[in-house]
Parts: structure tokens; C-alpha cells; sequence
């Protein structure tokens, strides 16, 4: 998402960026290969400095003690990334279930891995890439570095996944994406239009700090037919809408699609 930033910052001043507050510097291999954000100035180089970094996010408002609280007039916008030796073509399902256990906040965006294994049996050409936890390692792609999974998604038909870093890839790269969201944070600002965003509409609460009730239960919302069904969808090529969010209503047995306004993100520079 920063990268967008920098791609705005430079497209209007026509000088690369850094991000940071103004004194200290924030650099990661996301931003490697792009030409428009500086890890080394040259002597002279006129730049923008972006306050855009781990503790000040755009589309965090505050951050408590145990949540984020998310900046609701924050939509997001594709970045731009660069893998260094990116695949074409090559056709398969990219699937990515695992979360980082070892944060809480990652525990709370884990889908079953139940449903996963359901799902996969019904899914053509599938891989899943990642450095453990494979389902099938027939189907597994590892992927030590972010710019290794870079390389591998940039040639994917399609990738299915929770929110995170991956689907901000996707969408950076252009890749069609299914992502399923639950309680922690929403598609209505974090989501692309490129998309299908399986939600089930539950309030976002950030919880990040400790494992979280609320969150589990809004995962286990999402069934294996929901997610089979925009697969299906996908494959049709009916997702049309502006904004093809699916918010599932338990009630209505079926997806409703939600038509999201897009409005200006708030930028800090």
C-alpha cells in the first residue's frame, strides 16, 4: 500500500521518496527493484519524505492497547512492486492459508485449515506456496524470501487467501484474488476492486494484542461453497461491479453483493 504512495508522491514532484518521519528511515525488501523510492540518496537528490511506516499507518487512526482502531475514510489504492525474475503464465490456483501464528493478529485472520483442505479437492491445477505447513507438499512451491513469492504469484490465474500481505501483492501485480475476510479488519477499506472479498459483514475490531472470540467466529462464517462459488464466479467472468465485495448474509443462504463507494484515501507526506 505505501508503494501507491510513493508512485502519487513521484507521478506529481518527479522525485523518488523515503518513508519515514522526517529524521529516521523505514526501508523493506517490499520496496526493492522500485524506482521511485530511495534506499540511497544520491548527493543532492532532492526527495519527499512519506509518514507512511510500521506505527503510523494511513489506515490506522489510533492505536490502543489491545485493537487498532482503523481509519474509516481510508480506501486503498494498488501499489506498484517489482520481482526480480516474475513467472508467466503459469496457469495454476495459488492458495496461501497459513497466517503468522505467531502473532495474535495473524491467529485471528486463520480460516480452518479443515475448510482448506476441503476446498483444495475441489479446485483444478492448485499450489500453495510458503516455507511450511503444506497441505499436500505435492502441490507445494517454497518460498523463502517475499521476492520469491513475488516470482511465483506474478504468473498466477488466480490466488485464494486471507487478508495480508499477499492480496496487497496481488493486487499490485494485477492478479485476480479471492480474499476472505473476517473480524479484525474490512473490505470496505482495505479491499480492492479487483477482487471477490468474501465478508460476512462483522465489525472490524483490530484485535492484535490477544486471540479473539469475535474474530474466530467471523471466519468460521465463510463456508468452502462460498469461497467454490466465487471461484466459480471468477472463472465466468461476471465480476463486473466497481466494488465486487460478497457480504454474506447467514439468513439469505446466499452472497449479496454490496456496492462500496470508493472515496479519497488520506495521505501523510
Amino acid at each position: 500500500m505505501a508503494t501507491a504512495d510513493a508512485k502519487e508522491v513521484n507521478e506529481r514532484h518527479g522525485v523518488r521518496v523515503v518513508f519515514g518521519d522526517g529524521d529516521r528511515k523505514f526501508y523493506s525488501e517490499v520496496f526493492d527493484r522500485n524506482p521511485k523510492i530511495a534506499n540511497k540518496l544520491e548527493k543532492g537528490e532532492r526527495f519527499a519524505w512519506i509518514a507512511n511506516y510500521p506505527g503510523n499507518r494511513p489506515y490506522i487512526k489510533r492505536i490502543h492497547k489491545d485493537n487498532f482502531e482503523f481509519n474509516n475514510d481510508f480506501r486503498v489504492k494498488p501499489g506498484e512492486l517489482y520481482p526480480s525474475n516474475p513467472q508467466k503464465d503459469n496457469g495454476f490456483i495459488l492458495i496461501e492459508p497459513n497466517v503468522k501464528s505467531e502473532f495474535k493478529l495473524g491467529r485471528n485472520k486463520q480460516w480452518s485449515k479443515d475448510n482448506w483442505i476441503e476446498l483444495v479437492k475441489h479446485l483444478p491445477e492448485w499450489r500453495q506456496m510458503g516455507t511450511k505447513d503444506f497441505l499436500d507438499k505435492s502441490h507445494a512451491i517454497v518460498t523463502p524470501t517475499f521476492d520469491d513469492a513475488l516470482n511465483v504469484l506474478a504468473g498466477a490465474k488466480l490466488l485464494i487467501t486471507t487478508d495480508g500481505a499477499l492480496h496487497h501483492a496481488a493486487a499490485a501485480l494485477g492478479i485476480p484474488a479471492i480474499v476472505l475476510w473476517g473480524g479484525v479488519a474490512s473490505p470496505e477499506n482495505l479491499g480492492y476492486e479487483s477482487h471477490i472479498n468474501i465478508w460476512h459483514g462483522d465489525e472490524p475490531c483490530g484485535s492484535y494484542a490477544k486471540e479473539c472470540e469475535h474474530c474466530r467466529k467471523a471466519m468460521n462464517k465463510i463456508t468452502v461453497e462460498e469461497v467454490l462459488e466465487a471461484y466459480e464466479r471468477s472463472q465466468r467472468n461476471l465480476v463486473a461491479e466497481p466494488r465486487n465485495t460478497l457480504r454474506t448474509l447467514r439468513k439469505a443462504g446466499r452472497p449479496r453483493k454490496v456496492d462500496l463507494s470508493s472515496q479519497q484515501a488520506n495521505r501523510g507526506i
